[in-house]
């Protein structure tokens, strides 16, 4: 398979047969993997600041010690991940983020907030004094 796994083909987690896991996983196993991108603290940041407004390359420049090309590149990034969104206007472009996306990021995570993680939670608190 050259190191990529095909389209559908389902992954073993170990974490149960949930159907909404497996595609999930088979989602962001491709190279615009949503997780790559987040792998990068810069790429990490720019979502933060895309969070609340839409945002030029320029305007996202200007809060990091970037070259307007490694910006760009970074939003490349971000967008063939499904990430962020571009709307152009005339000869500007402005990004933000793609909420679409960015749940089902946190759907994955929400899987670990199980009865098996709160039953840790419980475990590890200090008992109250009565």
């Amino acid at each position: 398979m050259g190191g990529r796994e095909r389209e559908g083909q389902d992954h073993d987690t170990g974490l149960g047969d949930s159907p909404i896991l497996k595609q999930l996983l088979n989602c962001f196993s491709d190279v615009g993997s949503p997780w790559k991108a987040l792998a990068d603290d810069s790429r990490r940041q720019m979502l933060q600041l895309l969070r609340d407004e839409e945002m030029t390359p320029s305007q996202i420049r200007t809060r990091f010690l970037l070259t307007l090309p490694a910006v760009s590149t970074h939003l490349r990034v971000l967008k063939d991940a499904g990430l962020v969104v571009e709307r152009r206007q005339g000869k500007y472009r402005f990004y933000s983020v793609n909420f679409d996306t960015v749940s089902e990021v946190v759907a994955f995570f929400d899987t670990f907030w199980d009865q098996r993680l709160q039953k840790k939670r419980s475990s590890t608190r200090p008992a109250s004094r009565r």
